[in-house]
Protein backbone atom coordinates (compact mmCIF):
# COMPACT_ATOMS: atom_id res chain seq x y z
CA UNK A 1 0.00 0.00 0.00
CA UNK A 2 1.51 3.28 -1.11
CA UNK A 3 0.36 6.19 1.07
CA UNK A 4 1.61 9.68 0.42
CA UNK A 5 2.21 11.79 3.52
CA UNK A 6 2.80 14.95 1.52
CA UNK A 7 0.16 17.71 1.93
CA UNK A 8 0.58 18.59 -1.76
CA UNK A 9 -1.70 17.18 -4.44
CA UNK A 10 -0.32 13.95 -5.89
CA UNK A 11 0.42 15.50 -9.31
CA UNK A 12 2.68 18.09 -7.63
CA UNK A 13 4.25 15.72 -5.09
CA UNK A 14 7.12 14.89 -7.38
CA UNK A 15 8.12 18.56 -7.47
CA UNK A 16 8.07 18.76 -11.24
CA UNK A 17 8.99 22.28 -12.28
CA UNK A 18 6.71 22.05 -15.32
CA UNK A 19 3.71 21.22 -13.11
CA UNK A 20 4.44 24.16 -10.79
CA UNK A 21 4.82 26.56 -13.72
CA UNK A 22 1.60 25.28 -15.29
CA UNK A 23 -0.41 25.87 -12.10
CA UNK A 24 1.20 29.27 -11.49
CA UNK A 25 0.29 30.40 -15.02
CA UNK A 26 -3.24 29.02 -14.62
CA UNK A 27 -3.77 30.89 -11.33
CA UNK A 28 -2.38 34.14 -12.74
CA UNK A 29 -4.58 33.85 -15.82
CA UNK A 30 -7.68 33.31 -13.69
CA UNK A 31 -6.79 36.30 -11.51
CA UNK A 32 -5.99 38.66 -14.38
CA UNK A 33 -8.82 37.65 -16.71
CA UNK A 34 -12.00 37.02 -14.69
CA UNK A 35 -15.14 35.72 -16.42
CA UNK A 36 -16.92 38.25 -18.64
CA UNK A 37 -19.92 38.49 -16.30
CA UNK A 38 -17.73 39.38 -13.32
CA UNK A 39 -16.77 42.84 -14.58
CA UNK A 40 -19.94 44.40 -13.22
CA UNK A 41 -20.14 42.52 -9.92
CA UNK A 42 -19.31 44.06 -6.58
CA UNK A 43 -20.46 46.89 -4.36
CA UNK A 44 -20.21 49.60 -7.02
CA UNK A 45 -23.39 48.95 -8.94
CA UNK A 46 -23.15 45.17 -9.00
CA UNK A 47 -25.10 43.37 -11.63
CA UNK A 48 -25.42 46.30 -14.05
CA UNK A 49 -24.54 45.88 -17.71
CA UNK A 50 -24.71 48.47 -20.47
CA UNK A 51 -24.73 47.16 -24.03
CA UNK A 52 -25.99 48.59 -27.33
CA UNK A 53 -27.83 51.43 -25.58
CA UNK A 54 -29.71 49.00 -23.33
CA UNK A 55 -29.37 48.28 -19.63
CA UNK A 56 -29.67 44.97 -17.81
CA UNK A 57 -29.65 44.62 -14.04
CA UNK A 58 -29.58 41.90 -11.47
CA UNK A 59 -29.40 43.78 -8.18
CA UNK A 60 -29.94 42.23 -4.76
CA UNK A 61 -29.87 44.65 -1.80
CA UNK A 62 -27.34 46.90 -3.54
CA UNK A 63 -26.75 50.42 -2.18
CA UNK A 64 -28.98 52.66 -4.30
CA UNK A 65 -26.48 55.49 -4.20
CA UNK A 66 -23.69 53.37 -5.74
CA UNK A 67 -26.03 52.06 -8.45
CA UNK A 68 -26.96 55.62 -9.43
CA UNK A 69 -23.32 56.72 -9.43
CA UNK A 70 -22.52 53.83 -11.78
CA UNK A 71 -25.33 54.87 -14.16
CA UNK A 72 -24.11 58.47 -13.95
CA UNK A 73 -20.61 57.44 -15.05
CA UNK A 74 -21.63 54.95 -17.74
CA UNK A 75 -24.50 56.83 -19.39
CA UNK A 76 -23.55 60.47 -18.68
CA UNK A 77 -26.84 61.16 -16.89
CA UNK A 78 -26.74 63.46 -13.87
CA UNK A 79 -28.54 62.82 -10.59
CA UNK A 80 -29.38 65.70 -8.22
CA UNK A 81 -30.38 64.97 -4.63
CA UNK A 82 -28.57 61.64 -4.63
CA UNK A 83 -27.79 62.11 -0.92
CA UNK A 84 -31.46 61.28 -0.22
CA UNK A 85 -30.58 57.70 -1.24
CA UNK A 86 -27.95 57.17 1.46
CA UNK A 87 -28.64 54.04 3.47
CA UNK A 88 -31.24 52.74 1.00
CA UNK A 89 -30.86 49.60 -1.07
CA UNK A 90 -32.44 48.34 -4.26
CA UNK A 91 -33.42 44.85 -5.41
CA UNK A 92 -34.47 44.59 -9.05
CA UNK A 93 -33.94 42.33 -12.05
CA UNK A 94 -34.53 43.16 -15.71
CA UNK A 95 -32.93 42.65 -19.12
CA UNK A 96 -32.32 44.90 -22.12
CA UNK A 97 -34.34 47.98 -21.19
CA UNK A 98 -33.79 51.48 -22.58
CA UNK A 99 -32.11 53.76 -20.04
CA UNK A 100 -35.32 55.63 -19.21
CA UNK A 101 -37.22 52.46 -18.31
CA UNK A 102 -34.20 51.10 -16.44
CA UNK A 103 -33.95 54.24 -14.28
CA UNK A 104 -37.71 54.15 -13.65
CA UNK A 105 -37.47 50.52 -12.48
CA UNK A 106 -34.46 51.20 -10.25
CA UNK A 107 -36.12 54.27 -8.70
CA UNK A 108 -39.60 52.73 -8.51
CA UNK A 109 -39.81 53.21 -4.74
CA UNK A 110 -38.43 56.76 -4.83
CA UNK A 111 -39.90 60.18 -5.64
CA UNK A 112 -38.07 61.53 -8.68
CA UNK A 113 -38.41 63.77 -11.72
CA UNK A 114 -36.83 62.98 -15.10
CA UNK A 115 -35.24 65.71 -17.25
CA UNK A 116 -35.01 65.34 -21.04
CA UNK A 117 -33.19 67.29 -23.75
CA UNK A 118 -34.91 68.72 -26.84
CA UNK A 119 -34.45 65.42 -28.64
CA UNK A 120 -36.29 63.50 -25.94
CA UNK A 121 -33.19 61.82 -24.48
CA UNK A 122 -32.85 61.42 -20.73
CA UNK A 123 -30.32 63.96 -19.42
CA UNK A 124 -30.83 63.93 -15.67
CA UNK A 125 -32.88 62.97 -12.65
CA UNK A 126 -33.95 65.02 -9.66
CA UNK A 127 -34.37 62.80 -6.61
CA UNK A 128 -37.05 64.48 -4.54
CA UNK A 129 -36.84 62.58 -1.30
CA UNK A 130 -37.45 59.25 0.32
CA UNK A 131 -39.69 56.43 -0.77
CA UNK A 132 -42.81 57.33 -2.70
CA UNK A 133 -45.86 57.47 -0.51
CA UNK A 134 -43.76 58.44 2.47
CA UNK A 135 -45.39 61.05 4.61
CA UNK A 136 -44.10 62.93 7.57
CA UNK A 137 -46.13 63.42 10.70
CA UNK A 138 -46.75 66.85 12.04
CA UNK A 139 -46.99 66.90 15.82
CA UNK A 140 -50.18 68.25 17.33
CA UNK A 141 -49.93 71.73 18.73
CA UNK A 142 -49.95 72.08 22.44
CA UNK A 143 -51.29 75.13 24.16
CA UNK A 144 -54.37 77.26 23.69
CA UNK A 145 -56.15 77.32 20.40
CA UNK A 146 -56.14 80.52 18.37
CA UNK A 147 -59.35 82.41 18.35
CA UNK A 148 -61.05 82.49 15.01
CA UNK A 149 -62.32 85.72 13.53
CA UNK A 150 -66.06 86.17 13.24
CA UNK A 151 -67.52 85.72 9.77
CA UNK A 152 -68.84 88.71 7.92
CA UNK A 153 -72.51 88.69 7.26
CA UNK A 154 -73.84 90.01 4.03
Amino acid sequence: MNVSTSPQPRFLAGGSAAAWIFWAVLCLTAALFPPAHAHCQGPSGAGLTFQDGLVSARLQDEPLESVLVRIEKEKNIWFKGIEACKGRSVTVEFSDLPIRQAVERILSSTNYCLVFDKGGRLKGVFILGGPSGATSRVPARSGPRRKSLPRRRR
